[in-house]
């Protein structure tokens, strides 16, 4: 039978238990556990849940939704709940944009149009750990080593956390790259993934916690500009999700080239947010802006490629979402929590170390 690599939500109900959970009965994340059995994301499975995680701004919010039991939301976190977030922070977490699974399915990858970013331990609701980036920051990712890196679009820079628990000097380093708009990791090239205007930049990492950095290693023209999502073709270690403002791409690494996505009748698809495929049974759905919800960059709704709607809501505005599935593609079987400092807004506005690094002059050897 094939593996089935639904994230491993850690139900506190045992394996035996939750096999026997009614199909009718949708998953109680506040049962989530860190001592749960390995088996649990196969319980899930059996449970009969289709998780996705979005990021709704209308409502101040991150959000699960079980599409397979009446689109029930089942966990939400709001900063202005979460007692780790100190009330001068809070505005970081305006208008939430991204929601990433991490360490098992335990935690969460989120940022804000304030500036903020956080890994928020699912369980409990609470930030294991948050900063500042500033500059409209739109997407992170958690380095193997627990060092964590952001995108920020206005900011027109990556920035390279320190979270190592023994250094608490709130180290961040800089690295200039106009409108980067995501980051992804990849395990099998041990390279960063990053896309901005109409260029997408891999980079080393030097692995080193206590002083990391990123080195330039490869850069690539895209086919139009203004990039937006950047995220794994689930099931695939090559390729990678791609849109801007009037295109959906598959970008594949190995090859070095760009496959459109379109509707079935041929016609492009623009203003799209975010994308995600799962395995068989899981439909390619996009989040793609059109106005409802409170702001121009939102939307009501989930849809396929053609619009037919896969989840919609007059009550939500989402600006990205994501189905709760393993991501292979950026980390390992077994991705295992790495010890993070807590100190509660590193890279702080009244105090940003700024290692401002520009590649600019290093772009000779794009392909």
């Amino acid at each position: 039978m094939r593996k089935h690599t639904l994230v491993s939500l850690s139900l506190a109900l045992m394996f035996a238990t939750a096999c026997t959970r009614q199909l009718n009965d949708s998953v109680n994340i506040d049962n989530l556990n860190e001592n749960a059995s390995e088996k649990a994301g196969e319980a899930l499975l059996n449970a009969g849940s289709k998780l996705i995680i979005a990021a709704d701004q209308k409502n101040e919010r991150l959000v699960m939704i079980d599409l397979n039991h009446d689109n029930r939301e089942t966990w939400e976190w709001k900063a202005a709940e979460d007692k780790e977030v100190l009330p001068e922070h809070l505005r970081w977490f305006i208008n939430l944009d991204e929601a990433k699974p991490v360490f098992d399915g335990k935690y969460l990858m989120t940022t804000a149009s304030g500036g903020g970013v956080a890994l928020i331990h699912i369980a409990s609701r609470k930030t294991a750990w948050y900063g500042y980036a500033g500059g409209n920051t739109h997407s992170a990712e958690v380095l193997p080593d627990g060092n964590i890196v952001t995108a920020s679009t206005a900011g027109n820079a990556l920035t390279l956390f320190v979270t190592d628990p023994k250094d608490t000097a709130n180290k961040t380093v800089k690295y200039d790259f106009p409108d980067v708009h995501n980051c992804v990791w990849d395990k099998k090239r041990e390279l960063l993934w990053a896309a901005g205007k109409n260029r997408i930049r891999a980079y080393k990492y030097n692995y080193d916690r206590q002083n990391p950095a990123l080195t330039l290693f490869k850069t690539v023209n895209m086919p139009q500009g203004n990039a937006h999502d950047l995220f794994p073709v689930y099931g695939s270690t090559d390729e990678l999700w791609l849109s801007n403002s009037s295109h959906i791409y598959k970008y594949n690494i190995t090859t070095n080239k760009f496959t459109e996505s379109k509707t079935s009748g041929g016609a492009t698809i623009a203003t799209v947010k975010s994308i995600q495929n799962g395995p068989e049974g899981y439909v390619t759905f996009m989040d793609q802006a059109n106005g409802l919800g409170g702001e121009s960059w939102r939307t009501d709704r989930l849809t396929d490629f053609d619009g037919n709607i896969i989840y919609q809501n007059d009550n939500v505005g989402l600006y990205k979402a994501r189905y709760f599935l393993t991501n292979s593609f950026s980390y390992p079987d077994k991705h295992k929590f790495q010890q993070v400092f807590n100190g509660r807004g590193a890279g702080s506005e009244e105090k940003e170390e700024d290692k401002t690094t520009s590649v600019e002059e290093n772009d000779s050897h794009i392909k």
